[in-house]
């Protein structure tokens, strides 16, 4: 059975290949599938609302069981900005260090540093079923950014009961207790039975633009 991942991002579709290593299942990149739109524009005000409408654009035109994810950071003090916001935080174009910048701006001088990563992830079938689940992190933002083993928030966003940030744990470790990995894990556990080759005879999918 072959599902799409809705990412170009293949270290992200490695991550997910480990953790979704059911039987006769087969995981393809949205790059690896041709003529899908190259972008989705993700205009929803939830992280699972982008994470459907990813999985629902590139179901319709592939054909393809499709997962998408949709992920972010949380911070109490800002009234959970950035949200769903995150990547651009401070505006276009997307840049990691300018997003870092400005939350330590917006939370200079507040005592409450109190911040969750989160992520979303959608399956959507070619039948116009869909499912959803939703992985946390709770943890703290430091004023200084430390560690380069990460992207994003990572350098700025210590986990509870480690002294570390993201980025300055080893992968492993980062991928045992993060949002996308928990929200994976319960992916792979509570979708298990759609996706296995039982479920494929009794829903089967013919891709339109795809061919292993």
């Amino acid at each position: 059975m072959i599902v799409l991942i809705a990412t170009h991002n293949h270290h992200k579709l490695e991550e997910i290949r480990q953790i979704f290593a059911l039987p006769s299942l087969r995981l393809v990149a949205a790059d690896e599938v041709p003529g899908l739109p190259e972008e989705v524009v993700e205009d929803a005000d939830t992280f699972e609302g982008n994470a459907l409408k990813k999985a629902h654009e590139l179901c319709a035109a592939s054909g393809l069981w499709t997962l998408a994810d949709d992920s972010g950071l949380e911070v109490e003090a800002l009234d959970n900005a950035p949200g769903v916001h995150s990547a651009r935080y401070a505006g276009e174009p997307h840049n990691d260090a300018a997003n870092n910048a400005k939350l330590l701006r917006n939370l200079a001088g507040a005592a409450n540093r109190r911040a969750r990563f989160r992520c979303a992830i959608a399956l959507c079938a070619p039948d116009g079923r869909e499912w959803t689940v939703e992985g946390r992190c709770e943890g703290v933002i430091i004023p200084e950014a430390r560690g380069t083993n990460g992207f994003g928030y990572d350098p700025l966003f210590v986990p509870d009961g480690f002294e570390k940030t993201f980025a300055e744990l080893d992968s492993a470790t980062k991928n045992a207790i993060s949002h996308r990995g928990r929200a994976l894990r319960a992916a792979a556990q509570a979708w298990r039975d759609w996706l296995t080759p039982k479920c494929q005879l009794l829903t089967p999918c013919v891709a339109r633009n795809y061919s292993p």
